[in-house]
């Protein structure tokens, strides 16, 4: 369904998101909004997305092999990383 609602750019450059498209969408004032600019036509899409949880963002910089913190820090420290 295509909805089309015109909302006004307040002081500091504000906008209020309509409540239907929040609802429509389940955006929530954690969500994080990716704007994509084409300058040819004057347009931005707005995309939604939720912000990434602990849970979420847990086990990303898992490695295959044991390290040890301590000896990272000290490599890291002397630029050996």
């Amino acid at each position: 369904m295509r909805m089309v609602i015109s909302t006004k750019v307040y002081k500091g450059f504000q906008m209020i998101i309509p409540s239907e498209i929040r609802k429509e969408l389940g955006i929530t004032d954690v969500d994080i909004a990716d704007w994509v600019v084409n300058k040819k036509n004057n347009t931005a899409i707005v995309s939604f997305r939720k912000k990434p949880s602990l849970h979420d963002l847990a086990g990303m910089g898992k490695l295959d092999k044991v390290t040890n913190a301590v000896d990272l820090k000290h490599k890291s420290q002397k630029g050996l990383l």
